[in-house]
């Protein structure tokens, strides 16, 4: 039973869950430094039991929002040496990072590493 999918430094670009067939019990999933631009909704569905995320040094611009519907299980996100753009708004293209600071999701992030393409 895998609890623990290590995929860094494979190259991958976009993550659409055929990846993680039959690993519902998957509670920390690492896809740090690829070329992930989006990740699909069906992510969450396929991964109930995940707990920690880790996007680092990949080319996401912004977070999905789906993920403020992902399961309760989900306790840290790491995002670093990402091109997140920025816009300002509350209500829009960051409202998922704000949802996760008022929930309480842990998310790890390095100022100074982050990139903000304007």
């Amino acid at each position: 039973m895998i609890k623990a999918l290590h995929l860094a430094n494979n190259k991958l670009a976009r993550i659409n869950g055929d990846e993680a067939f039959k690993t519902n019990r998957v509670s920390f999933l690492n896809l740090e430094a690829n070329e992930v631009e989006d990740l699909d909704a069906r992510l969450t569905e396929i991964m109930p039991n995940l707990q920690t995320l880790v996007l680092d040094n990949n080319r996401l611009k912004e977070l999905p929002t789906y993920l403020k519907e992902a399961p309760s299980k989900l306790r840290a996100i790491s995002i670093r040496q990402n091109p997140f753009r920025c816009d300002c708004s509350r209500t829009g293209r960051f409202a998922i990072q704000q949802w996760l600071f008022l929930q309480y999701v842990e998310i790890w992030i390095a100022i100074t590493s982050f990139t903000i393409n304007i």
